[in-house]
């Protein structure tokens, strides 16, 4: 055995040590399409495409659009800028031609003629102009035959043809001038025209700009921005028409500089959305997730994602902010059926042929609207005059079947419609948000919000609350909290009143509202769509359990491969979450205190059956916003 003398041994063992304070960050994410966008009038070096003459453009390129983007064709549209215009052609001149003055021969010079107007003069038998200058008319008799213009006619001239500048025209991507090949990035534009007098005539010259938009696939990697002037750099123009920059400028304008992430999608639609959503499950940290659609289908799986990434064993906890629409109408009524004559010959009564159809039972009335469709699969609507029997209704006679669309012998598919109230829409809005049913999902309303005087979807005020939740401490409540960047709304106070707005809100609706029009928009109450319990419903309660969970998760991330299962592991957990929670009780902010207002670890142990594993159990009181306060007043 090794030797060592007699002395003492003294060892310096810690039961425990101080840990470093921590914190974690809730980043918000928006998701959605990015355009680029050229437009024809506003971005002329951009846009310009070259010069159009007589003879067209074919297999022209589209130019400046970002490499690999997607061209929308619809949006495409020709802008022929200086343009001129031959409305006459040919005109042979009478005699030699003199001076200034161009006598045509008689019966040829159209009528019409305008000072301001251009000619061009040929020699016989030659395609080409006898001289480059500019000649204007500057005087017109048409009785005589004459022009008389700014310049002498060159010698030899002995046709002329007739001009006349347009400033700019445009063309549509549908017009029969064009033709695209928008997966080459081509187009074709010939034989374009313009009405002169009356008469479509050829456009010989112009300069041709090409505006379009372009949705982008290079923006599927998640990115980090932190101001306005990044956004343009980055996602091109701030404008509606780009949803993805859009909702950033909105979300930046909530973040007071913090940094908001985004990614694009590929496709404005389920398999691009999907597509998005399978690249943010293995980024660490995200947490306010803003889609930038309606689409039931995208919101719901969104809702599905939040929920798994929620999971102790994925440890990334997440919500998803997302907006429907405004319901008005709803179908009560579809199946197929037979049009017949009343008592009087009208051919105003339809008889429903499908199982089940219940026509009284399903609250058909008056009032409602049969959309019947033809033979040629057109719709046509007609207003319900009466329910005669579980399946049978008529139609007003004032605006009966047409018996040259419809017969008696025929079987015809059918819907009826229903108007809604408001009542019925206020109660279909809470419908959507109880269909969610979850902590991990805020359904917004409205659905329509104003942004520099413009109408535009209620998705953008979902960009102001995850902006809203990586800013503002995890704990601040969002109830009467005002949002930047959006001027007015739509469908909400000004729309619904108290009551049908409750109706909204007991579903669990994040509503918006607004005192006047122009006043701030502010939150009424934040709620999730889970109602069941405080904790779930209240959307600061919710990102504040989150934020201490990211925390921990942290911290104990630290232990995992590198320590063993020992007694002086488990006091070095203990103080580790202590520590956690002691900084988070010191982190007391005016009206909403701390994040946590206390703590007690109640266990720590390993378990028996999984040696491996070591579980904590610690009780935290956290804040409860303050929604009512009951004031009892006793008259003594």
């Amino acid at each position: 055995m090794t030797y060592v003398k007699p002395m003492a041994l003294v060892y310096q063992e810690y039961a425990a040590t101080s840990q470093s304070s921590v914190s974690a960050e809730l980043p918000a994410c928006i998701i959605g399409p990015c355009y680029n966008i050229v437009d024809c009038v506003e971005d002329e070096v951009l846009a310009l495409a070259g010069q159009y003459s007589s003879s067209g453009l074919s297999g022209a390129a589209f130019p400046s659009n970002a490499p690999g983007a997607l061209i929308e064709k619809e949006s495409v549209k020709f802008r022929l800028k200086n343009a001129f215009v031959e409305y006459a052609e040919g005109l042979m001149l009478d005699g030699v031609a003199a001076g200034s003055t161009a006598k045509v021969v008689e019966g040829l010079l159209p009528s019409g003629v305008e000072i301001g107007d251009y000619a061009v003069f040929f020699a016989e038998g030659s395609a080409e102009p006898l001289s480059d200058k500019e000649y204007r008319v500057i005087g017109v008799n048409e009785a005589e035959s004459t022009v008389v213009l700014n310049r002498s006619i060159p010698a030899g001239a002995q046709f002329m043809n007739l001009r006349r500048k347009v400033e700019e025209m445009f063309v549509e991507a549908d017009s029969q001038f064009v033709s695209l090949d928008i997966s080459s990035e081509k187009f074709d534009l010939l034989g374009v025209t313009c009405d002169v007098n009356g008469k479509a005539c050829p456009v010989v010259s112009a300069e041709l700009y090409v505006g379009y938009r372009s949705l982008r696939q290079d923006l599927s990697s998640v990115g980090t921005l932190y101001s306005v002037d990044e956004v343009e750099g980055t996602l091109g123009k701030i404008v509606p028409e780009n949803p993805l920059a859009f909702g950033m400028n909105i979300a930046l304008a909530n973040s007071s500089n913090v940094g908001i992430k985004y990614i694009g999608v590929d496709s404005d639609d389920l398999v691009g959305y999907t597509a998005a959503k399978d690249r943010l499950e293995n980024e660490d940290v995200v947490y306010g997730l803003a889609p930038l659609t309606t689409e039931v289908a995208v919101l719901s799986m969104f809702k599905q994602h939040c929920i798994a990434m929620s999971q102790p064993e994925v440890g990334m906890w997440r919500i998803c902010v997302g907006c429907g629409e405004l319901q008005t109408k709803t179908t009560v009524s579809e199946g197929f059926g037979k049009v017949s004559a009343d008592g009087d010959g009208d051919l105003c009564v339809f008889t429903a042929t499908s199982d089940e159809v219940t026509f009284m039972s399903s609250s058909v009335d008056a009032g409602d609207v049969l959309v019947l469709t033809d033979a040629e699969g057109a719709q046509h609507k007609y207003v319900v005059a009466s329910v005669v029997a579980e399946d049978i209704l008529t139609v007003t006679q004032n605006s009966a079947f047409d018996p040259a669309l419809f017969n008696a012998e025929g079987e015809y598919a059918y819907t009826v419609e229903h108007e809604m109230d408001k009542t019925d829409q206020a109660e279909a809005i809470a419908g959507v948000s109880e269909s969610y049913g979850s902590s991990r999902y805020i359904n917004v309303w409205p659905d329509v919000c104003v942004v520099e005087g413009r109408e535009l979807p209620g998705y953008y005020l979902a960009c102001a609350i995850v902006a809203g939740c990586a800013s503002l401490a995890p704990h601040y409540g969002f109830t009467r909290l005002s949002m930047a960047g959006i001027s007015g709304l739509k469908h909400s106070n000004d729309y619904f009143n108290q009551e049908q707005l409750d109706t909204i809100a007991s579903g669990g609706t994040f509503i918006f509202v607004q005192n006047s029009e122009g006043a701030a928009p502010y939150v009424r109450h934040q709620l999730t769509t889970d109602r069941s319990t405080i904790e779930f419903q209240e959307l600061s309660f919710v990102k504040n359990f989150d934020y201490v969970c990211y925390i921990l998760r942290d911290v104990l991330d630290q232990f995992i491969g590198k320590w063993n299962i020992t007694p002086s592991t488990l006091a070095a957990i203990h103080t580790s979450v202590s520590a956690v929670f002691e900084t988070l009780m010191l982190q007391t902010q005016p009206k909403i205190g701390a994040p946590v207002l206390g703590f007690t670890i109640t266990e720590i142990k390993q378990l028996e059956n999984t040696r491996d594993r070591v579980e904590v159990y610690c009780e935290v009181d956290f804040p409860y916003p303050l929604n009512h306060v009951g004031m009892h007043v006793v008259s003594r």
